[in-house]
């Protein structure tokens, strides 16, 4: 599988502008300089994933294609310890629970519970104001973290609860996690956002629904044994309930530097490395080709060179091209190469210096 393109330099500038904290580990307050690096709240490795992409940019009332997990809002910055606990889902940030609430329905009725709102109805949360604590205020916390205060950042909530909600479904046979869900209700509603943003198949009406489509406009190229070009300005008709990957945008494939200085991030899905155009060999040097072919591909005289005959009469350069194995050679000429070999005379015994 291709990988995808590695997150880029105008990415990541992004992310530093917009972090409130100076680049410093969220959780641990400690500077950049001590092995501070880039954390996605949602993987970006869920970018292979196009099904899932398309379900959550539906229930987050997007355009098909235009999630981007690059984005600032979904990267923040953490210590090497923390970063790698955290992608190994050992912990998880949570947002306040007043911002929670704002992606359910409320309640109506005593027994009428409140459910994540429909795509018509997902909110619109803007960026957060309040300043975060001085760099230089340090308080030890201890587990199980009470204490803990609220944390500032400018990572979207709803990443963060696409993150919360999938780990709490995977890990809900885990005995730790289902006594935390009774102590801390609110995780076992966070759970159905999961359910309904990532997991659902997409309703028919999707496909011809022009929020979430991109509708061809202009003129069409005719299909093959068409006599004229037709204008399209609809939607493609509905193939059926299953989503084919043709449906999906053509160009999975985009040089790493594409997003160069761009202070805004794309509105698309990460595409993958570009796969490489040709292969080079290795040549060593200092090494010459000593092989010559014919016309019909077999090993020859080099032209302009005479063949040298030993005091027999032997054909010498022959007799050594005979015994030469050479890259090419068909059965038949190793066959014959190895009887000339095995009949080559004997050579004469060496003679010692003169007594």
């Amino acid at each position: 599988m291709p990988s995808l393109i590695p997150l880029s330099r105008a990415a990541i500038s992004r992310a530093e502008q917009a972090d409130p904290n100076q680049q410093r580990c969220l959780i641990e307050n400690c500077p950049k300089g001590r092995a501070v690096k880039l954390a996605h709240v949602f993987p970006r490795e869920s970018s292979r994933n196009k099904a899932t992409m398309r379900s959550i940019e539906w229930a987050w009332n997007m355009r098909k294609g235009t999630l981007n997990l690059d984005t600032r809002r979904n990267v923040f910055f953490l210590g090497s310890s923390m970063r790698d606990l955290y992608e190994n889902g050992k912990w998880a940030l949570l947002p306040a629970e007043d911002i929670v609430e704002k992606y359910f329905t409320k309640p109506r009725g005593r027994y009428n519970r409140s459910s994540p709102l429909g795509r018509d109805e997902f909110p619109q949360i803007d960026d957060e104001s309040r300043k975060p604590s001085s760099v230089d205020t340090f308080t030890t916390h201890v587990y199980p973290f009470e204490s803990l205060p609220t944390l500032t950042s400018h990572v979207h909530p709803k990443f963060v609860l696409l993150r919360l909600s999938e780990l709490v479904i995977k890990r809900s046979g885990d005995p730790f996690i289902a006594n935390l869900i009774k102590t801390r209700p609110i995780l076992g509603k966070i759970s159905l956002l999961a359910i309904d943003w990532s997991f659902p198949q997409l309703p028919r009406a999707a496909k011809t629904d022009p929020t979430f489509v991109s509708c061809p406009v202009g003129p069409q190229k005719s299909k093959p044994g068409s006599d004229l070009d037709t204008l399209d300005f609809g939607v493609e008709e509905d193939a059926g309930d299953e989503w084919s990957e043709d449906w999906d945008d053509d160009d999975d494939f985009e040089s790493p530097s594409s997003d160069g200085d761009s202070i805004e991030t794309s509105p698309r899905h990460i595409r993958y490395a570009a796969p490489p155009s040709h292969v080079s060999l290795p040549v060593q040097p200092g090494k010459r080709c000593t092989n010559h072919l014919d016309e019909e591909g077999r090993p020859g005289e080099r032209k302009g060179k005479r063949p040298r005959i030993s005091k027999g009469g032997e054909d010498r350069t022959s007799s050594n091209r005979q015994c030469t194995p050479s890259s090419g050679w068909s059965k038949e000429d190793i066959s014959s190469w190895a009887r000339g070999c095995a009949a080559s005379p004997v050579p004469p015994p060496s003679i010692d210096g003169a007594e």
